[in-house]
Parts: structure tokens; sequence; C-alpha cells
């Protein structure tokens, strides 16, 4: 995971600044970080490593959250946004099959965990696709 940072933090922030209510923000951050302690990556890898991550659960989940908008039942909209957007901001920070994670093993990379150490490119990667994700939520639900 892109760590308490991008997962809780940073989350919130960039929901606020997108539209969303404080108070949702949060509930999407907690849904976001809990999928680390519900789907651990050692053993559901496909929630945080590319290319299952990016391409399944974050738009299978992005497609949940609307679905539950426009049911009408909000908080379980926010948890589906909060668990797509984790596995959009793994799948950046965790690089393909978690690639990045082995070069860190190897003393080839810093920790993929951790935002100050992520470099640049890969954190405005995960800003702009938590920001789109976020927006295309707001659309999709009216």
């Amino acid at each position: 995971m892109p760590g308490f940072t991008v997962h809780v933090r940073l989350t919130v922030e960039w929901a606020v600044e997108e539209g969303l209510s404080r108070a949702d923000a949060e509930a999407v951050a907690r849904a976001d970080i809990e999928v680390d302690a519900l789907w651990p990556g050692s053993k559901q890898w496909g929630r945080h490593f590319n290319p299952t991550a990016s391409l399944l659960f974050g738009p299978l989940e992005l497609r949940r959250a609307i679905a539950a908008a426009h049911d009408g039942e909000r908080e379980r909209a926010l948890v589906h946004l909060g668990r797509s957007l984790h596995s959009r901001q793994d799948a950046i920070g965790h690089g393909r099959l978690g690639l990045n994670h082995m070069l860190l093993r190897l003393g080839l990379r810093r920790n993929p965990d951790e935002w100050p150490t992520m470099s640049p490119s890969v954190q405005e990667r995960i800003e702009r696709a938590t920001r789109r994700a976020i927006r295309a939520f707001l659309a999709g639900a009216g």
C-alpha cells in the first residue's frame, strides 16, 4: 500500500477538493485504508498490484459505488469508492505485479509504500488517478 499518507490523509484532502464533504471524504478514506485489513496483499494480491488492481478491481468497485449511490445507499457507495481508490493507488505505487517491492528487497529502489520516497512521477500519477476516480463517481452518482 502507498501507506497512511495516501490512503487516508491525501485521499481526504483530494476528495474534499474535488467536491465531497469532509465527512464523506473521511468515510471514503476509512474504506480505502481498510482494504489492507480485509484483503491483505500477501493473500489477495489482485486488489493491490497491476494489472488486476487497475483493470479489474478499481473499475469494478467504482461501478458498485455509482450503483449504490443510484440506489440511495450513500454509505455503501462511499465504501465502494474507497475500495476503488485503494486498488488504483496501490496499482501505481506497487507497480506491475509488485515489482517495486521486489526491487526494494534487492536494494535497487526506495520504499514504494511511503509517500516521501516515491518518485514525483508516481506521486503525480497517484493523485491524478485518485482525483479522476472521485470526479467519475460524482458525475456518475448524480
